[in-house]
């Protein structure tokens, strides 16, 4: 039996269709794997960047932490310090004060006494000075 020449070029008609279906359906298969290939490292990446990103705002964030402890403990030296110093200046101003009213109450005492009481300790005593006016010399 032999088969007609038009069954012949129709069955390779056929085949080759087949062909190219398959040829296509293959690379398509191909194509998406490609794709899910790419988007699968380009999330990697992604999830690679995002946790460097991550650990470099760590990092800065360990550094401002640092650095804001630092200048707390400047700010609070500091503050002692002046602190400190406040006080000393207000003890020496309070003893140049006292020191101050001491004289001035000495001052106004002297102003109030008469001159013979102003001698020292030792001084005037037996008849060596001077007669007080109105007096007669020994």
């Amino acid at each position: 039996m032999t088969i007609p020449l038009s069954w012949k070029v129709a069955g390779v008609a056929v085949g080759l269709i087949a062909i190219a279906l398959a040829w296509n359906g293959v690379s398509q298969y191909l194509a998406s794997r490609h794709a899910d290939e790419i988007i699968q490292e380009s999330a990697r990446a992604a999830a690679i960047d995002a946790q460097q990103a991550q650990a470099r705002t760590q990092q800065r964030h360990d550094e401002l932490a640092a650095n804001l402890r630092q200048q707390r403990a400047e700010l609070a030296s500091n503050y002692r310090q002046v602190a400190d110093e406040g006080r000393e200046h207000q003890a020496r101003r309070a003893i140049q004060l006292a020191r101050e009213q001491q004289e001035a109450q000495r001052l106004a005492a002297h102003r109030h006494q008469p001159p013979w009481l102003d001698l020292q300790p030792g001084q005037g005593q037996g008849r060596t000075a001077d007669p007080m006016p109105g007096e007669k010399g020994c």
